[in-house]
């Protein structure tokens, strides 16, 4: 009998311990399948929309976009950070931390829903002589200095096409903005 009690309490503890292991292994897979503010999602949004804009817009009279038609997700707020603007700004201007993959060279934009982080893009400037990428989309920002811009869901932009060389892009001025 104490034989049979000895293995009972062995398999308790073991069981126990596959449950922890278990629940351990869970949780890790969980954490690592949360975006955070310091992950860019691989989904490039400069390309859905620049493919609403090829599709709606021919540049004989002006096109007007609004935002919230051209992205396939739902959201309040867009956040755009021109170049050189530090970690610690962008952290403090979202809420939350975010680390870039190049600080100084390189355009984020983050769009937000009820306060989180829904889809985000970090553009890096591979060439500082050459900034401009054929098919780049580049938001007007407005406030120079702190190199910062919000749109809600509800902004109208005008998009203009430009041309430097052989490279064309497009500028997007927000209508109904302050």
């Amino acid at each position: 009998m104490d034989y049979l009690n000895l293995l009972q309490i062995k398999y308790k503890q073991l069981n126990s311990m596959c449950f922890k292991l278990l629940f351990f292994l869970v949780t890790i897979c969980f954490l690592f399948s949360c975006k955070t503010a310091t992950q860019i999602n691989n989904r490039p949004i400069n390309e859905a929309l620049l493919g609403y804009i090829q599709s709606n817009c021919n540049f004989e009279k002006t096109c007007r976009m609004e935002l919230a038609k051209a992205t396939e997700f739902s959201w309040d707020h867009l956040y755009v950070f021109d170049i050189a603007v530090e970690d610690n700004i962008i952290s403090e201007k979202l809420g939350v931390k975010f680390n870039s993959v190049s600080q100084f060279y390189s355009q984020k934009w983050f769009f937000v829903k009820d306060g989180q982080i829904i889809q985000a893009e970090e553009k890096v400037i591979e060439e500082i002589d050459n900034p401009i990428k054929n098919g780049d989309i580049d938001f007007e920002i407005k406030d120079s200095q702190n190199k910062f811009a919000l749109f809600d869901e509800n902004s109208v932009f005008e998009v203009e096409e430009m041309k430097i060389g052989s490279k064309k892009y497009y500028y997007l001025k927000c209508n109904n903005c302050k």
